[in-house]
């Protein structure tokens, strides 16, 4: 009722809604989860014309669904292997490096409409049967789980669709270690609260290997105490390799080499 009355109040007279102090039915809150290596593998499998060249361009830029679609020429710079683009939904500017997958699949379109893939733009705008119902069948396709059953909810919330894409990469750049700010750069994200809240969700295996591969070998590789790491010791030695003679530089790089292969 107190939605009811938020829609119809003004037209209907109404100053203040009756129900505004009701208080409301807490619902689970779902977020769309990121895809797994397999899943991208299979949603490219069984995708091909458009919707194989829109899932690349999501995959490889993390860009919502619409702006997918609706990439103009303009916005690509193929010699600065680069695209800017202001987001349909926040109107921030995105800046986002061009990954050699979608620079092939961009190089192969010819240039005949502003749009890059005139055919999206087209599907996107269309009700019936355009673009969010071909992701639909792909994803149906490629065998992918894409509803959730909630208890409180009488339809089934949505975990997985082309808004995964942008979750994926998110979760994968960040994992990876790459800056917050680089990542904001490429979503448009004004705050790093946002990015944290509702885009970075690794499952636990992804967590604990990302962790492992970043903390220092201390925390994460038993209780012997290392006292050094020899990838480091490499980098130190390069520095100071003009300033050794032939023979200790030797001895020192047999010294590294063989305690990297231990």
């Amino acid at each position: 009722m107190k939605g009811f009355f938020d829609r119809i109040g003004p037209d209907a007279g109404i100053g203040r809604n009756p129900f505004s102090g009701c208080p409301t039915k807490l619902k689970t809150t779902v977020h769309h989860q990121p895809f797994t290596l397999d899943e991208l593998n299979r949603i490219l499998k069984n995708s091909d014309g458009v919707m194989r060249s829109i899932f690349i361009v999501g995959m490889c830029t993390a860009m919502r669904q619409g702006d997918c679609c609706q990439l103009k020429w303009d916005d690509v710079d193929l010699l600065g292997a680069f695209i800017t683009v202001q987001t349909s939904k926040t109107g921030e500017t995105a800046e986002i490096p061009l990954f050699p997958a979608l620079r092939e699949e961009i190089e192969r379109q010819p240039r005949l409409d502003k749009y890059v893939f005139p055919e999206a733009a087209k599907l996107y705008r269309s009700k019936n049967f355009g673009i969010s119902w071909r992701v639909k069948q792909v994803l149906k396709a490629a065998k992918i789980k894409t509803d959730l059953e909630c208890p409180d909810r009488i339809q089934k919330a949505t975990i997985k669709g082309f808004h995964s894409l942008r979750t994926t990469w998110i979760t994968m750049a960040l994992s990876a270690g790459v800056p917050m700010e680089l990542v904001r750069r490429v979503t448009g994200h004004s705050t790093v609260e946002v990015v944290l809240k509702y885009y970075f969700r690794p499952d636990r295996e992804a967590f604990r290997n990302a962790l492992e591969t970043t903390m220092p070998r201390l925390l994460t590789q038993g209780t012997a105490l290392v006292e050094r790491q020899p990838l480091q010791e490499l980098t130190r030695l390069a520095q100071e390799a003009p300033n050794l003679d032939k023979s200790e530089l030797l001895k020192r790089l047999e010294a590294l080499v063989s305690e990297i292969a231990a």
